[in-house]
């Protein structure tokens, strides 16, 4: 979805003066209107909350108390950014200025371009689903073009959102457990609806930390970007808490996973930091769990990180051959060995989740074992806790690694 710093970063916009609500540039627009004579009903009901406003004021040229009103009535409505041609006013007075910084609604000033120009331009980025084809291409070139240096690097992600802070980035991956490939369709109004939610109510300032967020979509989910102007990991890790503690257990994110990757700072490591959040996500997903860091999930690190390299994906295959090498039962097999697994080893309950006896469980087992050709009981449940992890997690994983 497009923010306001997503047009700010254009030519077009480059000459677009910043008097109030910086705040908000990372608000999204959905629309955009001309506010020209609107009075207080009509300005309720015609300017909807992510409206990106443009006016000259003519209606208030010569009352700056009904210029004043009008722009309040625009802040209250939650507007996306109101830019003012400066015909009439060139400046806010204090108060305005102190309204718009309280409600994170950015005031822009512009001379020398055509209100028509600005409205067009603002329509047709709408209109393109090319900001998720956009996000799409630069995370992909982010985490897996090897090549880029950190500067290039930085550049990629500032079009994402061009006031992102370098002194610490954090990155979550957020996503539905449904969505193996992409968002689908239906879901994309519910990811929208979590983006309009945290965008008014997520941490802007921390003590005395700045903050700038963006959502952007990659894949099968979305990413939440987070910089601040600190690289004091105390404030980093009280951000990181009131997170989880505040927002990630909303209501909102029932039935989605929250990966969270390791704080940076810059943006040199940005390829590892937004696969981290990928590998924590996975693991969550898993887990059945709504939310986990990636410095808590263990060997899944290691596993993710690797799934999809030439020896892991030999041994994934090497274990499916040997349970597919007899006539029939392979599926069986399979199917046993993943319930095995997520019962922690437990045989009466393996036997119940599948509706079989105890002693058939025990017969596959002991099968599994000797067609992986394991002898004793500590390899054989490591091997087949790895390859469940392996064979769940490259479901999830496919999508990263398919280009």
């Amino acid at each position: 979805m497009a923010m306001v710093s997503t047009f700010l970063s254009q030519s077009l916009f480059k000459d677009f003066r910043i008097a109030a609500g910086r705040s908000g540039l990372h608000n999204d627009v959905h629309s955009t209107g001309y506010f020209e004579w609107e009075e207080d009903l009509d300005i309720v009901k015609n300017f909807p909350r992510g409206e990106f406003v443009v006016t000259t004021l003519y209606a208030a040229k010569d009352d700056a108390a009904f210029a004043n009103r009008c722009l309040k009535l625009l802040i209250n409505n939650h507007v996306a950014a109101i830019a003012i041609k400066d015909l009439y006013y060139d400046d806010l007075s204090d108060d305005i200025k102190n309204y718009a910084d309280q409600h994170h609604v950015p005031i822009l000033f512009f001379s020398n371009l055509y209100i028509d120009d600005i409205i067009v331009a603002i329509r047709n980025e709408l209109s393109d689903n090319l900001h998720t084809t956009l996000s799409n291409s630069i995370f992909q070139a982010l985490i897996f073009d090897r090549n880029q240096n950190a500067l290039e690097k930085e550049s990629l992600l500032r079009k994402i959102n061009s006031f992102f802070y370098s002194d610490t980035v954090l990155a979550a991956y957020i996503s539905k457990k449904s969505d193996t490939t992409a968002i689908s369709p239906a879901a994309m109004s519910d990811y929208n609806k979590i983006m309009e939610e945290l965008r008014d109510v997520i941490p802007l300032q921390l003590n005395d930390t700045a903050f700038v967020h963006s959502f952007a979509a990659y894949k099968r989910g979305m990413f939440l970007i987070s910089t601040c102007n600190t690289i004091n990991d105390a404030v980093v890790e009280a951000f990181q808490d009131e997170m989880r503690s505040k927002f990630f257990t909303q209501e909102i994110f029932d039935g989605y996973q929250v990966g969270i990757g390791n704080p940076i700072h810059g943006f040199a490591d940005i390829s590892s930091l937004l696969l981290e959040a990928i590998f924590a996500n996975t693991s969550c997903t898993l887990e059945e769990d709504r939310f986990a860091k990636f410095a808590d999930i263990g060997i899944d690190a290691l596993l993710f990180a690797h799934c999809y390299t030439p020896y892991y994906d030999k041994y994934y295959g090497e274990i499916l051959d040997a349970l597919s090498s007899t006539e029939s039962g392979s599926s069986a097999l399979i199917d046993t060995l993943l319930h095995y697994v997520y019962y922690g080893g437990n045989i009466e309950k393996t036997a119940n989740a599948m509706f079989q006896h105890k002693n058939t469980i025990r017969y596959r087992i002991n099968k599994i074992s000797t067609l992986l050709h394991i002898d004793n009981d500590i390899k054989l449940n490591s091997t087949l806790y790895l390859f469940s992890r392996l064979h769940y997690g490259r479901k999830y994983l496919q999508v990263f690694y398919a280009e």
